[in-house]
């Protein structure tokens, strides 16, 4: 059963001088529940672009992204981030976590967009990851290895159907890239969860059995923009 399918995805930006600069052709792609994939891609290709479409945080120009069954791209703005807190956990490269914030509160935060904040949830995370003694530290008091751990709670905390990982190991050292990569899959496997992780490491795409690559996947490519 599919989680995620696409069917002729098109998107382009417009460029300073006023040129439309094709970047996603994507004709078809699908995820099936519960799986793993690693894609592996150039840095520039379009990768990023390409999981913020499917995420709801850009918008396509046209074509079909169908997550649970629905269209996200014929979703309103308000209707694609309510369905991200809820469907979609998102682990970005740099974490996007909230400077101001506890750990525990970063969670909870995120929590409250999908309407269904349980703090318990939250800490046995925080306690799973690691970091049950950290959980009132700001991010800016932990290591990048834990602050990474912080941002895969997070993405977990709302038992999403699909966990999006851009790059999550592009800051880290190779010891706590490891350790960062098996306990994602772990967590995922725990909870059922569809995992796609994108990189351009292709040391971290071998570790999956569902290899994808971005350049046969998307029908057009421009490495010369980093998007």
């Amino acid at each position: 059963m599919s989680v995620l399918k696409i069917e002729q995805l098109k998107k382009s930006y417009t460029t300073p001088s006023g040129k439309k600069l094709p970047v996603i052709d994507v004709h078809t792609f699908s995820l099936n529940a519960g799986e793993f994939y690693g894609m592996h891609g150039k840095s520039g290709s379009g990768k990023t672009t390409f999981l913020h479409l499917i995420a709801g945080i850009l918008s396509p120009d046209s074509g079909l992204i169908e997550l649970q069954g629905r269209d996200v791209g014929k979703m309103s703005i308000s209707e694609r981030d309510a369905l991200r807190a809820s469907q979609i956990g998102y682990v970005f490269q740099s974490f996007n976590l909230l400077q101001g914030f506890t750990c525990l509160e970063n969670l909870e935060i995120a929590m409250s967009f999908s309407g269904n904040l349980k703090t318990d949830i939250a800490v046995e995370l925080l306690e799973r990851v690691g970091l049950k003694e950290r959980m009132s530290y700001y991010p800016y008091q932990l290591s990048i290895g834990q602050q990474q751990r912080v941002a895969l709670a997070r993405a977990m905390v709302n038992h999403p159907k699909l966990i999006i990982a851009d790059e999550p190991t592009g800051n880290l050292d190779p010891d706590n890239a490891e350790i960062a990569m098996e306990l994602l899959r772990d967590l995922c496997e725990e909870i059922n969860i569809t995992l796609l992780v994108v990189s351009h490491d292709s040391k971290i795409i071998d570790n999956f059995n569902q290899k994808l690559s971005w350049e046969e996947i998307n029908n057009f490519n421009n490495t010369e923009v980093d998007l």
